[in-house]
């Protein structure tokens, strides 16, 4: 949901920055979401990690050298968790996206419950329900910043 909500904005953002064609706003899109999922999966996870579980903020106010030694030794024992991200990024969502089960889906659901007289009425979206032959957007910053970050923890660890 957050992601989504971020995708929006930026997408927004990066419209108001006067872009014109779609390429250069999917590039654009692309880095951004980039460095936010760089900047949260990294920074924030690792340091509310090892904020929460080691220290204190009276802590870190008054030794913030302290908390920056906790951090850097903290990263390695998070390096299971960023392996578990990427198995689950890379075996459940990239398949997802390519074989798009979830349109299938809802376009099998849409043929049972939607209108089905006419063709016009067969090939319309219906109550947001699309027919499996019209598939919906494919966004593809969204997809591939979700491999930059895979491949940037990866070689990382």
């Amino acid at each position: 949901l957050l992601f989504k909500t971020i995708m929006i904005l930026m997408t927004a953002l990066t419209k108001l920055e006067g872009w014109v064609g779609k390429s250069p706003v999917d590039v654009s899109v692309l880095n951004k979401l980039m460095w936010f999922q760089i900047f949260q999966h990294f920074f924030v996870v690792l340091s509310s990690g090892t904020f929460f579980s080691l220290y204190s903020i009276s802590d870190v106010i008054k030794s913030p050298t302290a908390f920056l030694a906790g951090v850097a030794t903290a990263i390695p024992s998070y390096s299971a968790f960023f392996m578990q991200y990427i198995m689950v990024q890379v075996f459940f969502g990239m398949p997802t996206e390519l074989f798009r089960i979830s349109d299938v889906v809802l376009g099998f659901v849409r043929q049972r419950v939607g209108p089905n007289i006419t063709e016009k009425e067969r090939t319309e979206v219906w109550m947001g329900l699309r027919p499996i032959s019209c598939p919906r957007k494919l966004y593809i910053s969204e997809r591939l910043s979700y491999v930059v970050v895979n491949f940037l923890i990866m070689f990382v660890y």
